[in-house]
């Protein structure tokens, strides 16, 4: 989990730039937002043991940026627990509460997310998406556009067959359990297209309740 960590903090200190915390490194700025208060609703899909230490992450995070920068950040958590219904409502309530940014962790919460604030500025930081642009959450990873943006967990595809690979030349076939609800299978699947010819080993996809 140690790279997924690094990846949810440097999402996380997006925080300060979208909310105009630290904006240019201004010392003015700094001192406008000290002792304010900003609103953060994070929003876990599901009770899942990876996600929750995500979560924690985020927690951590955003009580180290709010010493250093001298503020509060004012979270509270919600879990959609995996039902669409649910996470609908927590996006209304959010946007009712007009918080001043919205976490969401893994790609189902985040396109409800984005759907319930498309009528306003509220910024989303995203976390634990495999396919962030194949899933129209943001533009493109160097440029997401907008008020959204985050960090992506996708799988370096061609990176685990080269090491399989190099481990067992004889490797044949390779299973991938994956969740149709995120496109992964086809992210995944563009991961192999730079594989040389002769390295073409199947991936056979086989639907499973995966909440990444």
């Amino acid at each position: 989990m140690n790279q997924t960590f690094q990846k949810i903090v440097g999402g996380v200190l997006a925080v300060t730039a979208l909310m105009g915390l630290s904006a240019c490194g201004s010392k003015t700025e700094d001192n406008k937002a000290e002792g304010k208060t900003y609103k953060v609703g994070i929003v876990q899909f599901v009770d899942d043991a990876s996600l929750n230490q995500i979560e924690a992450a985020i927690e951590t995070e955003l009580d180290a940026k709010a010493t250093e920068l001298g503020v509060t950040f004012d979270y509270t958590l919600y879990n959609g627990q995996g039902d669409a219904t649910t996470l609908n409502q927590i996006g209304a309530e959010l946007v009712g509460k007009g918080v001043d940014l919205i976490v969401p962790i893994a790609t189902p919460a985040v396109k409800i997310m984005q759907s319930a604030t498309e009528d306003t500025e509220i910024p989303i930081v995203f976390s634990a998406v495999s396919d962030p642009v194949g899933a129209g959450i943001v533009d493109s990873l160097d440029a997401p556009g907008g008020r959204i943006t985050g960090t992506s967990d996708a799988l370096n595809t061609k990176g685990l067959l080269d090491l399989m690979l190099a481990q067992n030349p004889d490797t044949k076939t390779v299973g991938l359990l994956y969740s149709k609800s995120e496109g992964f299978l086809q992210a995944a699947d563009r991961g192999r297209e730079g594989l040389p010819r002769g390295q073409g080993h199947p991936l056979r996809g086989k639907d499973r309740h995966h909440h990444r």
